[in-house]
């Protein structure tokens, strides 16, 4: 949540929180985007208007919202329907008054829009006031991620959902659900199924509720109605049930490692029946008959099922609620894995979610339609991890075929080298070709080492061939801008061998990724030979440039050659690199050449 504006420091209301019913949007289809404004204070705070901007447009209005009385919080949920795709940043302005003082508060929320064919659906039943549905934040994170939508229902089942979640009812089903849930299953749906104990179950059997789904969709996997129970993993919560006891035959589970505890609390345990079990308590684990009613399970205690069904669909039976968000906590470090339950969860959404379309080099997004998805993957040529060598919201992905650049891109912390893959929408901005994000993925792999070649000037000024390309020429400074009070360069022209020209942009804001400077203007001078490396844009003006995003990148080459070095420019923000032309010339370079003439 970004911080209110606070107009005079010492109010004590604001924007709590803005938030959307869904983390994965699409394209044309409207959500609801709620903004919740508190007011700890012990007068009324007047709102007199609620402003939505997308992108810096405005979009939608609220006049008069009314009051928001002291001591209290209040929620509006703002309708609102997006026609553009890609990653939107949305930003809501509080404009009201208290005591006759002007007030403003804003807070931004960024959302990607995808098409309808990209995006499936996990229809969450909240008709039967289903236990832990209020807890199913973490999901809706996770689930945004493979472009899947989680939305709860009350009346209706969606007809767009792939996935039907169903969590403990506190009331009985009544036949026209049964139905529902049956005709769901038959048409290739799947279905997620979460039980509880049966402590404290004598009005409702919770078990026998979701037993009557599971035999209507014609599964043989059952819950029992009994508490799962372990005295030696539970501790003093003996039905807060641990385990590492994973299938490894299954895909779901067969990755997982000891460390990735799966935890149940509060649930029941599960007869697997022709199905396959996914997760099976420890040796001390067993199910006991918490209610009276006679019903225990030793031993070989299931937690997590999974069965296909005779109709094609699939379903997925938990004794308790899997995906919760205690169960799914983000590891409090890097080295940390993730539990169990998220690491199942993760594998069946992937499992579940729509398809990518096809994979394309960038070369051939660059040469498609203006206004297509595409899907691409590649190595990051300029990224995020180094302040004063990044673009802004930007990163630069490239291929053996090309390079473009990923807009907005908010990710912290991608190093140059790192493989992404992107599905976005091919725009033109500027007359440059740029990919607008829907979709991205940094892939576990390792870094891309990539230096350019040098090459002549008109080559590496031809965009149509090598725009958005990490490039490299060297030439003869005919022209130089300076910045930073004469200490530093915004712009040079180089002349290579062949008479063509290459012009260099260095923006506000790039620096050494050494000393955090731009002091160029103490080796570029009119004259000298300059080699440079950036990535081929067009300006403001429509000028090719290469935009460079270092500026240990630009490197004065000394016109006696020097042997015993590389012509090759470092990888940006290297602390540690050899580039002869510089080092002779600098009082590092002339310390070492005097130390070893003295030997």
């Amino acid at each position: 949540m970004t911080a209110p504006v606070w107009m005079d420091g010492y109010d004590d209301m604001g924007i709590e929180r803005f938030t959307s019913d869904t983390a994965a949007p699409v394209r044309g289809e409207e959500i609801g985007l709620t903004v919740t404004l508190y007011n700890d204070e012990p007068v009324d705070f007047a709102v007199e208007s609620l402003e939505l901007y997308a992108d810096d447009t405005p979009v939608e209005t609220i006049p008069d919202p009314g009051n928001v009385a002291g001591m209290s919080t209040r929620d509006y949920t703002i309708p609102y329907t997006h026609q553009e795709l890609g990653v939107t940043e949305f930003r809501v302005e509080a404009i009201g008054s208290m005591n006759g003082e002007r007030r403003s508060y804003e807070d931004t929320l960024s959302l990607s829009f995808r098409v309808p064919e990209q995006v499936k659906h996990i229809a969450v039943d909240a008709s039967h006031d289903n236990s832990g549905i209020d807890r199913l934040n973490r999901l809706a994170e996770i689930a945004a991620r493979n472009s899947i939508s989680v939305k709860k229902f009350e009346t209706e089942l969606p007809e767009n959902s792939e996935l039907l979640l169903i969590t403990a009812p506190s009331e009985s089903f009544d036949e026209e659900f049964v139905e529902r849930v049956r005709a769901f299953a038959e048409n290739g749906g799947t279905v997620i199924l979460c039980g509880q104990a049966d402590m404290g179950d004598r009005d409702l059997h919770t078990s026998d509720e979701l037993n009557k789904l599971l035999e209507a969709m014609g599964a043989t996997v059952r819950l029992n109605d009994d508490t799962a129970w372990d005295e030696e993993s539970g501790g003093n919560t003996p039905d807060a049930v641990s385990t590492n006891v994973f299938n490894p035959d299954s895909g779901l589970t067969s990755s997982l490692t000891p460390e990735q505890t799966f935890t149940q609390r509060a649930g029941c345990t599960v007869n697997p029946g022709s199905g396959t079990h996914l997760v099976k308590g420890r040796s001390t684990t067993r199910g006991v008959d918490a209610d009276g009613d006679g019903q225990e399970t030793d031993g070989d205690a299931v937690l997590l099922a999974f069965e296909e069904l005779p109709c094609g669909g699939k379903v997925y039976v938990s004794g308790g609620l899997l995906l919760s968000d205690d169960a799914m906590k983000e590891p409090d470090n890097v080295w940390k894995s993730v539990s169990g339950n998220q690491g199942i969860v993760e594998a069946l959404l992937k499992i579940e979610r729509a398809a990518y379309p096809e994979l394309v080099t960038i070369g051939e997004m660059r040469s498609g339609k203006a206004g297509e998805i595409y899907h691409i993957r590649g190595w990051v040529t300029s990224g995020t991890s180094r302040p004063g060598n990044t673009f802004s919201k930007t990163v630069y992905l490239q291929d053996d075929t090309g390079g473009v650049a990923l807009v907005p891109f908010a990710g912290d912390e991608v190093q140059v080298g790192t493989p992404i893959e992107a599905v976005g929408r091919k725009e033109i901005r500027g007359g440059n070709v740029v990919l607008k994000l829907i979709d991205c993925e940094v892939l576990d792999e390792p870094l891309y080492n990539y230096t350019p070649e040098t090459i002549p000037n008109k080559t590496a000024m031809d965009y149509e061939t090598n725009g958005g390309r990490l490039v490299q020429v060297e030439g003869k400074v005919t022209k130089v801008t300076y910045a930073v009070g004469g200490r530093g360069i915004s712009r040079i022209t180089l002349k290579d061998g062949n008479g063509d020209y290459a012009e260099i942009l260095i923006e506000d804001g790039i620096v050494s990724g050494a000393d955090g400077e731009n002091n160029l203007a103490s080796q570029v001078k009119k004259g000298r030979t300059v080699r440079a490396i950036g990535i081929l844009h067009l300006d403001s003006e429509g000028t090719p440039v290469l935009r460079v995003r270092n500026c240990d990148e630009v490197v004065y080459v000394p016109p006696v050659p020097v042997s015993g070095g590389s012509r090759r420019n470092p990888r940006t923000g290297d602390l540690i690199w050899i580039a002869v032309g510089v080092m002779a010339l600098s009082g590092v370079g002339l310390a070492v050449l005097l130390k070893k003439k003295k030997r």
